[in-house]
């Protein structure tokens, strides 16, 4: 690994070391992860450490909408799509690229036009400790993830 990866180890929000896709300027995205992972933003790295998520919680579902229609415009203007999940007014994002596979830098700025959409759109920023949402949150991940696979490759050509 990479001595640029060196000041996720004691980050408090990370588990471990990025994974940088092949041919990546690593100290560039090093530099440009720091404030993104800062523990009041709720970002985390993936479980392989090949990508970055996070939740966003709205005060209505058409907010969360907003937010996601919002962020589907810059997708298409960026060329670079999430892996997501909706529940009511909370929608969890996960950027990763596929191919290279490992965290791009179309990961990363993804996900700061995430936090910009969501500031403007109205995020809820206070802390809910309600009981539940854990396991909701939980449920989220496993249907994004059963999706995913479903859903294939999105960076492989079709079979047909």
């Amino acid at each position: 690994m990479s001595s640029t990866n060196a000041n996720f180890n004691s980050h408090p929000n990370s588990q471990s070391k990025p994974q940088f896709a092949p041919g990546v300027d690593q100290t560039t995205l090093t530099s440009s992860l720091s404030p993104l992972l800062h523990p009041t933003r709720k970002r985390a790295f993936t479980s392989a450490s090949t990508g970055l998520q996070r939740t966003f919680k709205f005060k209505t579902f058409n907010k969360a909408w907003t937010f996601m229609d919002k962020v589907a415009a810059e997708c298409k203007k960026h060329k670079h799509h999430p892996e997501w999940a909706n529940t009511y007014n909370t929608v969890f994002v996960r950027w990763t690229t596929h191919v290279p596979k490992g965290l791009t830098e179309k990961d990363v700025n993804m996900a700061k036009v995430c936090d910009e959409v969501a500031k403007e759109v109205g995020e809820e920023v206070k802390e809910e400790k309600s009981e539940g949402v854990e396991g909701v949150l939980q449920e989220m991940k496993g249907l994004l993830e059963e999706a995913v696979k479903e859903a294939g490759d999105c960076c492989a050509p079709k079979k047909k």
